[in-house]
């Protein structure tokens, strides 16, 4: 298991690297609006999880979750429970 705070910028921000398992990964953001996807994601091409939201994705092995903001620094916080 792995928490962490992290702050996510205009620029592609890593939330859960790449693993040898599953993983259930948590993501909270309480300061802003963030768009997840690959190390690619932009505002426009990511998936957008809105102020104070709560999400949760299974991610595969090979698969890394970055996050971006539109709107200066958002705090994240994520929780990653290996499977």
């Amino acid at each position: 298991m792995r928490t962490a705070q992290i702050t996510v910028t205009g620029d592609p921000t890593l939330l859960f690297d790449k693993s040898t398992v599953w993983r259930d990964c948590h993501i909270h953001n309480e300061t802003g609006a963030i768009y997840v996807g690959d190390e690619n994601v932009t505002t426009t091409t990511g998936a957008k999880i809105d102020n104070n939201f709560h999400d949760t994705f299974q991610l595969p092995p090979t698969t890394a979750l970055y996050a971006v903001s539109n709107s200066g620094t958002v705090t994240v916080y994520v929780w990653e429970i290996h499977g």
